[in-house]
């Protein structure tokens, strides 16, 4: 029988209301084919569409491999979460991760991970493209990290997450614990990716080994563009305070980023105050605001006071997209 003393490796899964996927999320773990030894740990956060009973009927077929933590009450992604991330934490080299609406490819994915992390001591990270799907058909699944570079560094990710959760390993035991502040993030991940990267560079391989839903159900792929840019500053702030000084300037530049985003889906929107407030904000960065970025925010900012004139400039700049003119 395998303790968890000799695990090589821990996945983290999380899952709610995930009866759709769940199977399939499982499955692709299992299958795995490694010359170590793995363990899958569930936090199921008391589904009402039977999920729990999907994961228990997969308990009962892998005994050794999986180990279930089964919530009384539904606690939320924030509070499901430190848990499962103890578990594997406490246990193996290494972690892996993988939602319960995600699922893995390529049965030697965590076989390819694993052996470049144990040849190479000086990286803390390891991920991959993932496919991105959306259910409902609506828009065309895509290829991420088409552009990524092959060795990125902690700088590199303070600019922004570019790290999909299906696609990630990484070393334990690398930090303590996690700031208190993380639980309330809608966008843990990026804070523990970040957290590793302190100690090691971050590797891209590039074979597209998993999954990447986006469906109705998904708490952050279905966030609102203005509330989820509200919710990702705060976060970059919050990072810049933790880790300052190291890498300050960068975390300034991404949330710059954030914050012209945020101006664009606001006078989209018609919500023209507002635009005036994160202009403002974009002015006091005003030296990671490149001139072509700062000359539309400009424009709009006086379309702002003529409501009449906003509305009209909206209205053809999207016919002109949907003539394919841009």
């Amino acid at each position: 029988m395998q303790s968890n003393n000799d695990l090589k490796v821990s996945i983290f899964m999380t899952t709610y209301n995930h009866a759709s996927f769940i199977g399939q999320a499982i499955e692709g773990v299992m299958m795995q084919e490694t010359d170590f030894s793995i363990k899958l740990f569930i936090g199921e956060d008391c589904s009402t569409d039977g999920t729990r009973e999907i994961c228990q009927h997969y308990k009962s077929r892998y005994p050794e491999k999986i180990e279930l933590i089964l919530r009384e009450k539904n606690l939320g992604a924030n509070a499901n979460s430190p848990e499962i991330y103890e578990k594997c934490f406490s246990y193996g080299s290494y972690t892996a991760m993988c939602e319960g609406d995600d699922y893995w490819t390529d049965k030697t994915k965590l076989q390819k991970q694993i052996d470049f992390l144990e040849a190479n001591p000086d990286f803390a990270i390891c991920f991959h493209p993932v496919k991105a799907v959306y259910e409902d058909g609506v828009k065309d699944s895509y290829l991420s990290n088409l552009d990524q570079k092959e060795i990125t560094t902690f700088e590199d990710l303070a600019l922004g997450n570019y790290i999909h959760t299906p696609s990630c390993v990484f070393r334990n035991g690398l930090f303590g614990k996690f700031p208190d502040w993380v639980y309330q993030s809608p966008v843990g991940d990026w804070v523990l990716h970040l957290l590793n990267a302190q100690y090691g560079k971050i590797k891209f391989l590039k074979d597209t080994m998993a999954i990447y839903r986006i469906h109705d159900g998904g708490a952050w792929s279905t966030e609102k563009n203005i509330s989820k840019y509200q919710k990702w500053i705060e976060v970059v702030e919050s990072c810049r305070k933790h880790f300052a000084p190291r890498s300050a300037e960068n975390f300034s530049r991404g949330e710059t980023t954030s914050y012209i985003f945020l101006c664009f889906f606001c006078f989209d929107e018609g919500k023209y105050t507002d635009y005036r407030k994160y202009y403002y904000k974009c002015l006091k960065r005003i030296k990671y605001i490149g001139i072509r970025n700062l000359l539309t925010l400009t424009i709009r900012y006086f379309l702002s006071y003529m409501p009449f004139v906003a509305a009209y400039y909206y209205k053809a700049r999207e016919n002109t997209r949907s003539a394919g003119q841009v």
